[in-house]
């Protein structure tokens, strides 16, 4: 007995080891569509079992909005056509849509008349989420790309801009001290501007992540309560506030007044959006992303929502909604939360309110032991002061307020004339206050050179530019003080310095 399988058996064995293992789903079909095979891929891709779909119509895959598009395949299929390389929507057993390529080709019989069809089905799912997260890259990289070519024009400004402001503040302070009655509230205007213009210089550098931080370990859900009180009179009685705060989240390493403004920022958002009343809820949470543990703060609004394009633009500088909005706003939270290490995300959709999700690392250990700056009870003193200011204007605000508090000064204009002050006084020079950007040589390697020379000399850094890259200049561990400060607060930093 002859037990040797015959060539066309196994030909037919082969075809149906290929059928079997192959990754795309192939599938049999009578001309009227009624399913006859089903190979393994398909149950993957599509979620039935062979013995769920032989004997039914293959339009069973078929998404309503798709309707009609099979009866015009099969009738193609008909006429004896081959149909490639088509880009369509199919649906699961789980009523999931998902994007497939087909190939379908007319089965024969030995006469060459149409007996049935194949289709060949390739999942698409894989490649279009690779396309999709290869365009979110490419977005994400752009918007880097942006803020970093608008962070470096904003912070150009922000130093000329700061150098003005720290005379017309500073003065004004020394103005106020002395008037009273109307002439004193016109120096208040004129003041009270001034700090306006100091606000909007920092949302320019805060979402280009340019701007001084001062880190310290907050406790978030105290945040989320002074905040609140401070917005629950001009929110609404139709805005219902409900709150969620876990009480074990942690300490985060943030900025306060920062962190204040970025959750006023979006609790006022949340207000705009829900003009007709509704609930702000914002909750806290502790929360583990891929690279360590996090604080997650929530907030939601229950609005009209945006958009996909709004929202795919929600935190680009100078984007805005609103008449009177200067686009800034978000940016700015944009620029806190991402300078801090933290991330941040938004899910909205028209008339189902927006959620916005802001991660901040967890303060280390050793963070959370950091003290706060004690403070000076007087800014008098004698000491020997060295002032370094290209600018005239900011020269003679810092000269003569440092002398109005006792202190002897010297001034120079330039790193070059300072060295030779220094060279040329008899006796001690205390501190050197210079700015870290001047013609010529930089305040760095001036500092460096005079406290060669001076071992016991103390150096106060300032600048106009963006705080956080001056103090990669200056040294983590130096003490700086980004411009436009206030007289006292230069008063106290250089207290501190010499405490």
């Amino acid at each position: 007995m002859n037990l040797e399988r015959s060539a066309p058996e196994r030909v037919q064995d082969e075809l149906s080891a290929i059928v079997a293992a192959s990754g795309d789903a192939i599938i049999g079909k009578r001309l009227d569509g009624t399913i006859t095979s089903w190979n393994p891929a398909a149950e993957r891709i599509y979620g039935y079992a062979a013995d769920e779909v032989v004997g039914r119509s293959v339009e069973l895959l078929e998404p309503e909005e798709r309707r009609g598009e099979i009866r015009g395949f099969l009738e193609r299929l008909r006429r004896g056509e081959r149909i490639a390389d088509v880009e369509t929507l199919r649906v699961r057993k789980d009523g999931a849509r998902i994007p497939v390529r087909l190939t379908l080709s007319p089965i024969r019989d030995g006469t060459g008349a149409v007996v049935g069809a194949s289709t060949v089905a390739h999942d698409l799912s894989t490649r279009r989420a690779s396309e999709a997260a290869l365009r979110q890259s490419q977005d994400e990289l752009r918007q880097s790309q942006k803020l970093e070519a608008i962070g470096r024009l904003a912070g150009g400004i922000a130093h000329d801009f700061n150098n003005l402001l720290v005379v017309i503040r500073g003065y004004s302070e020394l103005l106020a001290a002395r008037l009273e009655g109307a002439d004193l509230h016109a120096v208040q205007q004129i003041s009270a501007a001034a700090d306006r213009a100091v606000v909007f210089t920092r949302q320019l550098l805060a979402f280009s992540r340019r701007q001084a931080l001062r880190p310290e370990p907050l406790d978030l859900n105290e945040i989320v309560a002074g905040t609140l009180a401070l917005v629950e009179r001009s929110i609404g009685d139709d805005v219902r506030i409900d709150t969620e705060l876990d009480p074990s989240i942690g300490a985060i390493l943030g900025d306060r007044s920062e962190l204040t403004n970025a959750l006023l920022n979006l609790a006022i958002n949340a207000r705009d959006a829900m003009p007709a009343g509704g609930t702000l809820r914002i909750r806290t949470t502790r929360a583990k992303l891929d690279d360590g543990a996090y604080v997650l703060l929530e907030v939601s609004d229950t609005g009209v929502g945006m958009d996909a394009e709004t929202r795919a633009r929600v935190f680009e500088p100078f984007f805005t909604t609103k008449e009177d909005g200067t686009g800034l706003g978000l940016a700015t939270v944009y620029g806190l939360v991402t300078q801090g290490g933290g991330r941040i995300a938004v899910e909205s959709a028209p008339g189902a309110g927006t959620t916005f999700s802001l991660w901040f690392p967890l303060a280390s250990p050793v963070s959370a032991l950091l003290e706060p700056p004690q403070p000076v009870e007087s800014l008098r003193g004698d000491e020997v002061i060295l002032i370094v200011e290209d600018a005239e204007l900011v020269r003679e605000l810092v000269a003569d307020t440092l002398a109005s508090q006792g202190y002897r000064i010297l001034a120079a204009s330039h790193g070059e004339e300072a060295l030779a002050l220094a060279e040329s006084h008899d006796g001690p020079i205390d501190v050197l206050v210079t700015d870290i950007v001047m013609p010529g040589m930089n305040g760095r390697d001036l500092a460096d050179r005079l406290v060669a020379r001076r071992p016991s000399l103390k150096v106060l850094f300032t600048s106009g530019y963006p705080g956080d890259v001056m103090r990669r200049q200056a040294g983590r561990d130096e003490a700086f003080l980004e411009k436009p400060y206030l007289p006292d607060e230069l008063g106290r930093a250089i207290r501190r310095l010499l405490a």
